[in-house]
């Protein structure tokens, strides 16, 4: 027998295992998690970036809830969401898909002010891989008189 062809046999087992390994790491998103360290993650045919911003937004004659994402990328996301006034459901959704968010193009909704009605929004937003990318809820509360 030559020499050094004794450990093949190791070696090759430990190859294969070193393979299944990396393929498990693959299908379970922890190498995308290892090599998109700032939560951007592959999502179908975009890139969906991890990072939410969630607000109530008053104006004169209505309240604006919005979620955006803080890139400029366009993404896919399936958002849930429940809109409530006076603690009644005004329209609600269950992983709706919204296709190409984006900071120019957010989600938003939108309800007129009614003097001493409360307003809240209770969203999740997850990405194409299920991942949840934001769990907030907004409230807004329209005073029962004008503030001058």
């Amino acid at each position: 027998m030559r020499r050094g062809t004794k450990n093949f046999p190791v070696l090759v087992s430990a190859a294969v295992m070193v393979i299944i390994i990396v393929a498990a790491l693959f299908a379970t998103g922890a190498i995308q998690s290892l090599l998109f360290p700032q939560s951007i993650q592959p999502g179908g045919d975009h890139v969906v970036v991890a990072s939410i911003i969630a607000e109530a937004i008053p104006t004169d004659t209505e309240v604006v809830f919005l979620a955006v994402p803080r890139s400029g990328i366009e993404g896919d996301y399936f958002i849930s969401y429940e809109l409530l006034e006076n603690g009644v459901t005004l329209e609600s959704a269950a992983n709706r898909a919204y296709r190409n968010l984006s900071s120019a193009h957010p989600f938003m909704k939108r309800v007129e002010k009614e003097p001493g009605t409360n307003y809240t929004l209770t969203i999740q937003v997850t990405d194409p891989l299920g991942k949840i990318l934001l769990e907030k809820t907004l409230t807004h509360e329209v005073p029962r008189t004008p503030v001058t």
